[in-house]
């Protein structure tokens, strides 16, 4: 990682993109963004490749989960692909 990447990392949100995704993206009660990561997390993580998803049944997670993990827990959005 370059120094530029490691700075964006440590950027914190701004209350007003914070409150917006929530209120466009939350569903079933969710007041975070932390919840909606973990639930799109968990929808990606469903529909993987067989030999993908086997991956994360032998203690480790699988990627899809890994990656919004690492994004839930940095302030930044997680990348589109």
């Amino acid at each position: 990682m370059n120094d530029m990447s490691i700075k964006a990392l440590e950027l914190q949100p701004q209350e007003i993109s914070t409150d917006v995704l929530v209120e466009k993206y939350a569903k079933n009660g969710e007041t975070s963004i932390e919840q909606i990561r973990r639930r799109v997390a968990r929808a990606l993580a469903s529909v993987e490749a067989p030999e993908v998803a086997k991956r994360g049944k032998n203690g480790s997670t699988s990627p899809s989960v890994t990656a919004l993990s690492r994004a839930a827990a940095s302030t930044a959005p997680p990348a589109r692909t």
